[in-house]
């Protein structure tokens, strides 16, 4: 399942170096520097600190990381509709996303609730009453109904690697080497066995006859 498979890419780029300077790579050399050029330079002055004020170069650093290595990212960005800028760009984890075909072609994005979040909703203590009148009327009426959230397609990006243009799901770079690495592993693991056996050679005993040892 995916889960399991992000979990193993998650894996794999904590403890394997190659996979891990890999997917760093692809992340974050493309990106050295966001210019912002227009003849009005009031427009370009306006960008330029929506994006410092967003931090949009670590984010994109962030996206690129989780689109090589899970194969997808899933970004929620927040319109503040005063200032007619986005405030805020939010990376969530495609664990707990669902997407649905739908017959315009173009996909429903759903979020599965986690256990924070339905905390939140059905508790009683001060504290999450309070967090939970700053939450949206339709995210507290979705999770008390025990459904999925759904995301307006204009605040949520879906950047997928698929591997067929029919697929509604990305597949990360590792994926591809699982089997390779899984193999690195025993082979490993034996070396483990062979250095600890002469460290601490083993003992043979002779029971009963001479022919059992």
């Amino acid at each position: 399942d995916r889960q399991t498979i992000n979990a193993w890419c998650r894996m794999f780029f904590a403890i394997n170096p190659f996979v891990q300077n890999a997917i760093s790579l692809h992340s974050t050399y493309p990106i050295s520097k966001l210019n912002i050029k227009c003849k009005d330079k009031t427009v370009e002055n306006f960008f330029k600190k929506m994006i410092e004020e967003t931090g949009l170069e670590n984010i994109c650093m962030e996206i690129a990381q989780q689109y090589y290595l899970l194969g997808e990212a899933f970004v929620y960005n927040e319109f503040d509709v005063n200032t007619g800028s986005w405030s805020r760009f939010v990376l969530q984890n495609p664990d707990y996303i669902v997407v649905l075909p739908s017959a315009s072609g173009k996909p429903k994005i759903f979020i599965r609730p986690d256990e924070h979040l339905k905390k939140i909703v059905t508790s009683n203590s001060p504290k999450d009453v309070a967090e939970r009148k700053a939450m949206s009327p339709f995210i507290i009426e979705a999770v008390k109904r025990g459904g999925n959230i759904p995301l307006d397609d204009f605040n949520v990006s879906h950047i997928c690697r698929k591997n067929s243009p029919q697929e509604t799901r990305g597949t990360g770079l590792p994926v591809s080497i699982f089997r390779q690495l899984m193999l690195f592993d025993q082979l490993r693991e034996c070396k483990y066995y062979q250095a600890a056996n002469m460290v601490n050679p083993v003992t043979i005993v002779t029971v009963g006859s001479p022919e059992y040892k």
